[in-house]
């Protein structure tokens, strides 16, 4: 004779049965969901790390905004279409800015013979070109500035904090973003994997861009205030 099972309730009908397990089954199943949406939430408290973030397309440099170090205005989709621009914004307030610059630097002479520009957003907290223009030489900068007076370099171009370094592909997209702590990321590596994307994708200017000395005031703001 089989063996009866214990706990076997020889009166009680068989769809009463599968009816406690079914429910028994879909209660397991609603804990372990909610588990999982408890899981999903604490990690979506987490800050994201810096440098995954990954965005549209950004805007072009606005126009009548004053250039140094180049003898006119340049545009990320025009003379830099094609190109990997990796941009500094910064206020040059800080005694790390120094050290920032000088990587900067560093990274423009590795980068000499690519299709790959650098150049530097000045957030300045004067209003005139004078203080601009000495600011960016005592300062010792030597590549192409664009001064952020008036916040719409930063806006066209997802800025929302300094310094920042942003890197954009050579299709006019943010690839990587890092703030304070840019100094400790490898970004030649960053570099290197976009102008590898770029050039698989066959949309890389073939030679880097070809800047000269010299430096552009739009009209509004040779009297010195904008």
């Amino acid at each position: 004779m089989p063996e009866i099972p214990e706990g076997y309730d020889p009166e009680t009908p068989a769809f009463d049965l599968s009816r406690r397990r079914f429910r028994s089954g879909l209660l397991f199943a609603l804990a372990l969901a909610a588990c999982g949406a408890l899981v999903v939430f604490l990690f979506g408290l987490q800050p994201p790390m810096q440098g995954t973030e990954r965005y549209a397309a950004v805007g072009d440099f606005p126009p009548d905004h004053a250039w140094f170090n180049s003898p006119v205005p340049i545009s990320l989709y025009d003379d830099l279409s094609g190109h990997v621009v990796v941009m500094l914004f910064s206020e040059f307030s800080r005694l790390s800015d120094v050290q920032d610059l000088s990587l900067f630097d560093d990274l423009d002479r590795i980068y000499a013979d690519r299709p790959v520009e650098m150049i530097v957003v000045f957030v300045p907290s004067d209003s005139t070109v004078e203080s601009w223009r000495n600011t960016i030489s005592d300062w010792g900068i030597r590549l192409p500035v664009i001064v952020d007076s008036d916040g719409l370099v930063s806006q066209s171009m997802m800025a929302d904090r300094y310094p920042l370094v942003q890197v954009v592909d050579s299709h006019g997209r943010v690839a990587g973003r890092y703030y304070e702590s840019w100094t400790t990321t490898d970004l030649e590596g960053v570099v290197n994997d976009v102008l590898m994307l770029g050039q698989a994708g066959r949309s890389l200017a073939n030679e880097p861009y070809e800047n000269s000395p010299g430096e552009f005031i739009p009209p509004s703001l040779r009297d010195g205030a904008r």
